[in-house]
Formats: structure tokens, C-alpha cells, sequence
């Protein structure tokens, strides 16, 4: 009884999560993808926001789904601008990075499925 007790609780959270919470993030997410300036090389003052700005650029030639193109925007833009203008978020997102990198990806994770990504890029 516990552990059905334990999985309906996880199910509503993650329903909550998945209808909710996610819609609402979608939704801002929507509205900055069309508020925020779009950062650009030659617009940013780091070398790091300029790695950001190529790792942006690469990711969209991969991204197969148009229908979140906008979101994925948003969030490269707003992380963007976030580290070239403020140095408070600059030097917490460079710690932040240094964790990332000892972080091992699960077997199989590695990159995204090929049905939302194209793994080859033909220019």
C-alpha cells in the first residue's frame, strides 16, 4: 500500500509538472523568445558569450522540431545575455560550468534521438 501510496504521489507531481508548471514556463518562455534581443557576436563583450553564441547557433543547424524552436531561443538568449551583462550571474554560471564538465552522461544519453536531432550537417 505504501509503495502505490508513493506512486500516485509521484504521478501527480509529475502531472502537476508536465500540465502545469511546464505550460507556464512554455508560455513566459514564448513571450521572452519575442521580447529579447538576440545576442550576436559582435553585440557581446566575453569570449565565453561568443562560445555561447556558436554552441546556439550549432544546436539550431541540429534541432529537428520547428514547433520549439522559439522556446530552446529563449533560453540560449536570456543565458546569454544573463553572462555578458552581469557579473554576479557571470562568475555563478562559470562554477556552474566547471561542475557540468564532471558530470557523466547516462549510457545512452549522450546526445539526443535521432528523431528530434540531425546528427549530420551539410553545408
Amino acid at each position: 500500500m505504501k509503495e502505490l501510496m508513493a506512486h500516485l504521489k509521484e504521478s501527480a507531481v509529475a502531472r502537476l509538472f508536465h500540465i502545469t508548471i511546464k505550460g507556464f514556463a512554455v508560455q513566459a518562455l514564448e513571450i521572452l523568445d519575442h521580447q529579447l534581443p538576440q545576442p550576436t557576436i559582435d553585440s557581446v563583450d566575453h569570449a565565453a558569450s561568443r562560445d555561447f553564441i556558436r554552441i546556439r547557433d550549432e544546436f539550431f543547424e541540429h534541432e529537428i522540431p520547428k514547433c520549439r524552436i522559439g522556446e530552446f531561443r529563449a533560453i540560449f538568449n536570456f543565458f546569454i545575455l544573463l553572462y555578458d551583462n552581469d557579473l554576479y550571474y557571470r562568475e555563478r554560471i562559470t562554477w556552474l560550468l566547471q561542475e557540468i564538465k564532471q558530470i557523466k552522461p547516462t549510457a545512452g544519453e549522450e546526445k539526443p534521438r535521432s528523431t528530434w536531432w540531425k546528427e549530420e550537417i551539410h553545408a
